[in-house]
């Protein structure tokens, strides 16, 4: 029996391999994010003998912050053509 995932007639083909491969590109940005956000309460976490010392500074720094803009962009356009 035919699925989604699974189609039964040929031309299907043309529209459920890009939506496979484009599940598989985020079912990867999805791990590598929430494994990113499970382990930094952990690695990020202030000592108890530290705790009533100021954070380190973080300063604006342009390459990075364009970095992070540019990036997400360019892949959003690439996903969008």
């Amino acid at each position: 029996m035919p699925s989604a995932l699974a189609p039964g007639f040929n031309p299907v083909h043309y529209v459920a391999n890009p939506s496979l491969f484009l599940i598989w590109i985020t079912g990867g940005i999805f791990l590598v994010v929430g494994g990113l956000l499970a382990f930094a309460p952990f690695r990020l976490r202030t000592p108890k003998t530290d705790s009533l010392s100021r954070p380190a500074q973080a300063y604006r720094n342009t390459e990075i912050d364009l970095t992070w803009t540019v990036i997400p962009v360019l892949v959003l356009v690439l996903f969008l053509a």
